[in-house]
């Protein structure tokens, strides 16, 4: 039995005997089901309640009680267990509905099951004084007819010419969801059904509100913000109670992002600048630029086909500029002059095939090194210089003239969904295509690298493969290899820390090759799989294998059991060892 199903249907079976008539429409469209699904919850109701649920046009009423227990009595213990579970959770004076001899019942069973069931909710909310109330909202949310609402909290509003959408129960009272014209929240309000003090029906109505409708469908909390931007918030939790974050969603977009008891990383946003700094050295491409992201200013860069990019940054005045641009040169204004990586300018050159200028009279520590790359790049591909850097106007007009373009570079790719390190991997292998065009020293503030790993001592114990971020290491079963992709590496040196061998795995630091091979995964480590001698189960490596037993068998000495445990599989070693003491006590016994 659903326990969602459960409740509407106790619902549904509550107001029946409380002597209302159940309207299907209406039911459906109070608990946002279907009207089908309606029918077929009074239709399990009528299977039990056959002689005592009587419909009268589109109207259900139940006529009697008595049979109450003797068709729960027909439930199977799971559907009893979870109807005591509901029964006890709706608390709406349920039993006192019906006959005494029901009601006796009821509490019979609810004893029987209270060594099982403990139900602790907070008191819900009496509103039965507002009945009156009640019905005027019913009306003006079915007909979507204008209020005039009376309420009073700290002191007394009145609010002319409300949409009332929906009556909503929740944290255990009952709140009046409200389109007002106040300015607070874009006029939502989340209103105490206890706290108003009168409904006005006036004769207009209005038309629905497909904002307000989803809002109500996505809302998280009553002071969920309508019509705002909505903006992400990071919390650092202790380690100590993670676990309750695991096991429960607080909030429905609550989401956890990283698990992580030992490196934290922080954000003042108080502190923050906006200029970009971060986003040029971050290696990975984790931390992007609000103002221009990734994205976007790959679409942007589309406009500049056939141009020269000219970068300006926000802080220059252009009224300095004196020099009357070259035909073909597109201005590019940017919010700051620190954000622009690897990414962004290998982007704009592969999609103008012309060099990109940028005039500006500082540059970060992330983006000088950027330009130093790729001009470095195209001068051994194209003989050509990339990017050309001024800052003012005598040197802009000089570099118009000694200008050309490089068409021969012209790439594109839809970087959606890739990562930063993967789309300057993907421009940069098509740059190189099958040359070798030799390294290329990358600098202090933007990495890249390779490693080498020595494969006689690596026992595939892929402690490095758990410690890449980026999956620039990779294990493959299918034919038991480690396998290495140098350009998407940010060169954190993870995997040198956690390798347990020595001399086996060694990073190489701050350069780019520019040859094929440096941008495909490539084979770094391969061995054989150990059978288990007993059962014939592959269960490790054969250098592991050999490299323990090596370690293990000078400690054993002459024991032949603990020996053979060493090619055993987990499973087996016990086995083995059991049996050998069964054999040794029965050679004592028989002794």
């Amino acid at each position: 039995m659903n326990a969602k199903k459960s409740t509407l249907q106790l619902d549904l079976l509550k107001q029946l005997l409380e002597g209302n008539k159940i309207s299907l429409k209406d039911f459906s469209l109070s608990n946002e089901i279907s009207i089908r699904t309606a029918q077929r919850y009074i239709e399990d109701l009528l299977e039990i309640f056959e002689k005592n649920i009587v419909k009268e046009g589109d109207f259900y009423s139940f006529i009697s009680n008595h049979f109450l227990e003797k068709n729960m009595l027909s439930f199977d213990k799971k559907e009893l267990e979870i109807f005591v579970d509901l029964f006890s959770l709706i608390d709406f004076e349920f039993a006192n509905k019906f006959d005494e001899k029901t009601t006796t019942f009821l509490k019979k069973i609810q004893k029987n099951y209270s060594h099982t069931y403990m139900i602790k909710q907070n008191s819900f909310e009496n509103i039965f004084s507002k009945k009156s109330l009640i019905s005027d909202i019913k009306i003006a949310i079915k007909n979507k007819r204008y209020v005039n609402i009376g309420y009073f909290s700290d002191k007394e509003f009145i609010f002319e010419e409300a949409k009332i959408l929906k009556i909503i129960f929740t944290d255990g009272n009952f709140y009046v969801a409200t389109l007002t014209n106040d300015d607070v929240n874009n006029g939502f309000k989340f209103l105490r059904l206890n706290f108003i003090t009168q409904i006005e029906l006036l004769k207009n109505s209005f038309h629905r509100d497909v904002n307000a409708e989803q809002f109500l469908k996505s809302f998280q909390t009553i002071f969920s913000n309508y019509k705002k931007e909505s903006y992400e918030v990071v919390i650092v939790v202790d380690k100590n109670i993670k676990r309750f974050f695991k096991q429960k969603k607080f909030l429905s977009s609550q989401t956890i992002l990283k698990e992580d008891e030992e490196k934290h990383l922080a954000f003042s946003h108080i502190d923050c600048h906006g200029c970009g700094g971060c986003v040029s050295v971050c290696p990975s491409g984790a931390i992007d630029y609000t103002q221009m992201p990734r994205i976007a200013f790959s679409h942007l860069s589309d406009y500049f086909k056939g141009s020269t990019a000219l970068i300006i940054p926000h802080k220059m005045d252009l009224n300095l500029i004196d020099t009357p641009l070259k035909e073909g040169v597109l201005p590019l204004m940017i919010e700051g002059e620190k954000y622009l990586h690897e990414a962004h300018l290998l982007n704009l050159l592969q999609t103008s095939g012309n060099p990109v200028i940028f005039y500006t009279d500082f540059i970060s520590k992330g983006t000088g090194d950027v330009i130093r790359i790729l001009n470095e790049i195209f001068e051994k591909k194209y003989h050509k210089k990339a990017i050309y850097v001024c800052e003012n106007s005598a040197d802009l007009a000089r570099i118009f003239e000694s200008l050309e373009s490089i068409p021969e570079c012209m790439y594109g790719i839809n970087e959606e969904g890739l990562r930063k390190r993967e789309i300057f991997s993907a421009r940069l292998a098509h740059l190189v295509g099958d040359e070798d065009l030799g390294v290329v020293r990358t600098g202090e503030h933007v990495h890249y690298g390779d490693i080498k790993i020595n494969e006689s001592n690596c026992t595939l114990c892929l402690s490095c493969v758990g410690a890449c971020n980026v999956r620039a290491l990779t294990a493959h079963p299918e034919d038991n290899s480690l396998r290495f992709n140098a350009s998407i590496c940010t060169n954190c040196g993870y995997c040198e820390v956690t390798c347990p061998e020595k001399e086996c795995l060694t990073v190489i630091k701050d350069e780019i090759s520019l040859k094929p091979s440096w941008f495909s995964q490539r084979t770094m480590a391969k061995d054989e799989l150990f059978t288990c001698i007993e059962c014939g189960m592959p269960f490790a490596t054969v250098k592991a294998v050999e490299k323990i037993a090596t370690m293990m068998t000078p400690l054993f000495g002459n024991d032949e059991v603990k020996l053979k445990t060493l090619y055993c599989c987990a499973s087996c070693k016990p086995k083995v060892m059991f049996k050998a003491h069964m054999e040794n006590e029965k050679k004592g016994i028989d002794g």
